[in-house]
């Protein structure tokens, strides 16, 4: 079933005890319910108060923004912590997805995409076994620890770690003892690591604002409030070692900034955000979650689809008066808006290709590819209105691809929002996987 990840925020709290429900399986104790655990002198330092500093976790979402499942991490505090030993540095690790929907493998993305997220912000990450179930304690992703029943485990990033394979979740031995099958598994994360990294630069340098400040690793950037990308700040770098008062003070002077323009304060964050639990400060400020998205990859060496529709592709190098004119109008761009482009394409430094199809000379879609290195980025594909559904947004993502492979590229990527269907049928038709979502916060 289609579905996606978002980050929790405070409001997912009632959902976090369900899963927690789940997770500590209380569902198989008759009478016993969630307030039970409300109850419990230890069950609330696993949920309560979602939200505070060190909070990381994602939530499954199916197409209409109803949860299916739950993963995240919790640091211990002054105040109390979960059943493991108590580790001011090493957050607790819990996991659920709802019965109805396991099997589907919702519950291996969401470790993958908690850990690959922890990866680099945590030295390690502590989980619950039952003692009685050996290997098969983490059989399913609905379960990922019975915290009264226990053992502690601990997952370092430097090599001892979970397996996880087909939607299942569980461990080598009682000693967590490194081996080629998680070495394999763990380079492929850290792959993931870098070409998420390379790919966010990328898009920066693809889609430049009008101007940009850097703070300690956050760009902020300006384009007259056209597009989000291009006005909102990227924290892709960390600061070094900073309090949460640190930060609120950064978010802060950035809302300065952008209020001194008249526009709202807008975060873009990926699972690669500096600090880690930024988006939960954000949200406790009063941020709104906008925008879900997943950038999507595709490599140049898999054959394209051959698409059999009327018409050709021209590429120009550069945007030609007639390319901003057919975007914009297909776009049903305002004259302000026009303006704000031309400034952002006058700005793209590295290697561009400016699409239009034409059938019996008139243009029917336009696209943008910009190459830098082995990647190239595709962005704002678009299709007149009255020439949509009838191939032509493949034939232009096909065309452009092989440009974009003739000028040396591997490797394409693109950015579709969760809820615009009909461009992710087309990304599939093309061959492209999601590698990892990114977000909006947005303070008006």
């Amino acid at each position: 079933m289609p579905y996606s990840l978002r980050p929790l925020c405070a409001d997912d709290e009632p959902f976090l005890w369900q899963m927690l429900y789940y997770a500590a399986r209380v569902d198989e104790e008759p009478g016993r319910t969630i307030d039970d655990m409300k109850n419990d002198p230890v069950m609330p330092n696993y949920v309560s108060g979602w939200g505070r500093p060190g909070d990381l976790g994602f939530v499954a979402v199916d197409e209409v923004g109803a949860s299916l499942g739950a993963a995240w991490l919790r640091l211990s505090t002054a105040d109390g912590g979960g059943y493991s030993t108590s580790d001011p540095h090493t957050p607790e690790l819990a996991i659920a997805v709802l019965p109805a929907f396991l099997g589907q493998g919702i519950g291996t993305r969401l470790m993958q995409e908690l850990l690959n997220t922890a990866r680099g912000h945590y030295p390690a990450v502590i989980l619950n076994v039952r003692r009685e179930s050996g290997i098969a304690a983490l059989h399913s992703p609905r379960v990922c620890a019975d915290p009264r029943t226990h053992q502690s485990r601990r997952r370092a990033f430097g090599g001892d770690a979970l397996h996880i394979h087909n939607g299942e979740t569980f461990t080598t031995d009682e000693t967590f003892t490194t081996d080629e099958t998680f070495t394999t598994e763990n380079k492929h994360m850290a792959d993931d690591t870098v070409l998420i990294r390379s790919i966010e630069e990328a898009s920066l340098n693809a889609w430049p604002a009008h101007q940009t400040m850097v703070d300690w690793g956050w760009l902020i950037r300006f384009a007259e409030g056209y597009t989000r990308r291009s006005n909102s700040v990227n924290p892709i770098y960390a600061a070094g070692a900073e309090s949460d008062d640190d930060v609120i003070a950064r978010i802060a002077r950035c809302e300065a900034l952008y209020r001194a323009r008249n526009q709202p304060t807008i975060f873009k964050l990926t699972p690669l955000m500096q600090p880690a639990h930024l988006d939960g400060l954000l949200a406790a400020r009063g941020y709104v979650y906008e925008a879900p998205t997943t950038v999507r990859r595709r490599s140049l060496a898999d054959p394209l689809p051959v698409n059999d529709v009327d018409g050709s592709v021209q590429i120009e190098e550069k945007a030609s008066e007639r390319w901003i004119r057919d975007f914009s109008h297909f776009s049903n761009y305002a004259a302000w808006q026009v303006e704000a482009l031309r400034g952002i394409l006058s700005n793209i430094v590295t290697t561009t290709g400016y699409a239009t199809l034409l059938v019996n000379g008139e243009a029917v879609s336009c696209g943008l590819a910009v190459v830098e290195g082995k990647l190239v980025g595709l962005y704002d594909i678009v299709t007149a209105a009255s020439a949509r559904g009838r191939g032509y947004g493949v034939h232009m993502l096909a065309t452009l691809l092989d440009w974009a492979k003739a000028h040396s590229a591997q490797t394409a990527y693109l950015a579709v929002m969760d809820d615009n269907l009909s461009a992710k049928r087309l990304y599939d038709k093309l061959g492209f996987t999601e590698l990892y979502p990114y977000w909006y916060r947005v303070k008006r």
